[in-house]
């Protein structure tokens, strides 16, 4: 906030004083802005000069991280939350003024590269740099030792700045280790509540957690990218919630969703910053599976550096290995003849006989003897393990639906016991005023609760159906019945509905399964594929 002085005729003794506090405790200390002003005033009367304009600045940089200064980047761009000193350069560039009046060195910048930089560009604009606070000027003729003097003070105030950072650092770590969370922005999907007396730590909340959960498995299991999540989740969430590509890609990359809080996540620096809490009882919305399956899509997706990894028409692209030389048969689209007719898309070696590759295969011939082979590997000891592992995931699911709809019950009652209680206040308040402040919150309210009672119905549903699948297939009386089921609906899956899926899906669900695929050519048969290995990332057997 920048206020005007009375004008001054002698331009070499006009000057500008930048007034700077950054926290409370400063105001307490005896360094607030009225402190600075008054020592200001009286330094300029001592010394002839008249100050033209105040500018105070109050906003803390510690918070704004703006004293990361580096050379490369613009001095502009470096005091971005700093817009009071960013005009007082403005008008040293345009000669406006010939003195700068600052309390003390810190007041001006606790990085040392900044504050030499700030006083380059200053010196270069013909301003002098004033220090109003005792101490903080060397009564000295010489030149040379005045300006050492300065960058020692310029440095120690730096010193004091780390020392601060780093006591600041201590306390978070312990704080985080406690399983508190220390920001004041709670993530999307949690609500806080009380730790004891230690502070508040992250629950999980009711309705947000759905949506953090149908992002995570449009994400792993859907292909979708981040703006195609944003406009699905934008067509579904009627609570008024707008989804945007940044939004999603910063759930995506959140790991508190598996249940413990992770602090400076975003540092650059291999993860050494980094600090997690322990495991934080009942707070994960998604399963480490989950999570461990989004880093690895992450993961491929940076590593291939192709937006089209997962949309290639080419399913065994990065896949498929030619047995003879042990390279990757590349995929290759020859577009149209010259009568216009589609040309048969290939995968060929790039090992070459003569002038040609030495084995090269039509596309829609190796990709149908892959799927052939695929379903074959599907026998009855896997379908066994299909069976019991898909019994665990329903009973798991109805577990978290139940213990859900008990966390919801205890919400609705705790609003609706609000709502009594408002209707008690209003009924005997004869102040209009408050009534209608009473009222207003009792419409909230109102709202909350009909929000709430939606979801749990949606629950009900929920966990009516997991109770007739429970009831229908993890039945012990059925389970060779439907173990024949299950492996008619595999091989449905794979030669009927596999092909029908989009690309996306059907990449994906290679990708996750299969290392590679080496195939090798009948030379006596023209050839035509003499053998297929499909190799399994994992043991096909755990499934």
């Amino acid at each position: 906030m920048a206020t005007q002085s009375k004008p001054y005729t002698q331009k070499n003794n006009l000057a500008v004083c930048y007034l700077r506090v950054s926290t409370k405790k400063q105001k307490d200390k005896g360094n607030s802005i009225d402190v600075q002003r008054e020592y200001a005033n009286k330094y300029c009367e001592e010394n002839n000069l008249q100050i033209i304009k105040y500018f105070e600045e109050t906003k803390s940089a510690s918070k704004t991280q703006i004293e990361e200064f580096d050379y490369s980047s613009n001095l502009y761009d470096s005091l971005k939350d700093r817009p009071e000193l960013k005009e007082i350069m403005k008008m040293a560039k345009l000669k406006k003024f010939s003195h700068l009046i600052i309390f003390s060195r810190d007041r001006l910048a606790r990085n040392f590269e900044l504050f030499v930089a700030l006083r380059f560009f200053f010196e270069k604009c013909g301003v002098k740099i004033h220090y109003t606070k005792q101490g903080e000027n060397l009564l000295s003729e010489n030149e040379r030792l005045c300006k050492l003097f300065e960058l020692i003070l310029g440095s120690i105030a730096e010193l004091e700045s780390s020392l601060i950072s780093s006591r600041v650092k201590s306390g978070l770590v312990q704080s985080i280790k406690n399983k508190n969370w220390v920001s004041y922005h709670t993530p999307y999907g949690y609500v806080l509540k009380s730790n004891g007396s230690k502070g508040k730590t992250l629950k999980p909340s009711n309705i947000q957690k759905e949506y953090v959960k149908e992002i995570f498995n449009l994400y792993n299991n859907h292909g979708y990218s981040y703006k195609k999540i944003a406009k699905e989740l934008n067509k579904k969430d009627k609570h008024g919630h707008h989804w945007t590509e940044d939004k999603i890609e910063r759930i995506i990359k959140n790991e508190t969703y598996i249940g413990y809080i992770v602090w400076n996540r975003r540092s650059k620096t291999n993860n050494k910053n980094i600090i997690r809490s322990p495991i934080i009882e009942g707070a994960n919305i998604i399963t480490d599976q989950d999570w461990h399956i989004s880093k690895k899509l992450r993961y491929v997706k940076s590593k291939a550096k192709d937006p089209k990894y997962y949309n290639t028409p080419f399913l065994l692209r990065d896949k498929l290995i030619c047995g003879h030389c042990n390279t990757f048969m590349k995929p290759k689209n020859y577009g149209k003849d010259k009568y216009g007719n589609e040309r048969p898309s290939v995968y060929k070696c790039e090992t070459k006989d003569g002038r040609q590759s030495h084995f090269i295969v039509k596309q829609t011939i190796i990709e149908n003897i892959f799927v052939e082979e695929f379903s074959k590997i599907l026998n009855s000891d896997i379908v066994n393990n299909l069976y019991n592992r898909y019994c665990e995931v329903i009973n798991k699911k109805l577990q978290d639906v139940n213990s859900q709809l008990n966390d919801l019950d205890g919400e609705i009652h705790e609003i609706k016991s609000k709502l009594s209680k408002l209707e008690e206040m209003i009924s005997n308040e004869t102040f209009k005023d408050l009534i209608e402040i009473l009222d207003t919150e009792k419409r909230e309210l109102n709202n909350e609760l009909n929000i709430l009672c939606e979801f749990k119905s949606k629950l009900e549903y929920k966990e009516d159906m997991l109770n007739q699948q429970i009831r229908e297939f993890c039945n012990v009386g059925k389970k060779e019945k439907l173990i024949d089921k299950i492996k008619n609906s595999i091989n449905k899956f794979i030669k009927v509905d596999f092909p029908q899926l989009e690309t996306t899906q059907k990449r994906i669900i290679i990708d996750m399964l299969i290392d590679s695929v080496i195939i090798k050519k009948d030379n006596s048969k023209n050839g035509s594929i003499e053998s297929m290995e499909i190799i399994f990332k994992a043991p096909i057997n755990d499934l």
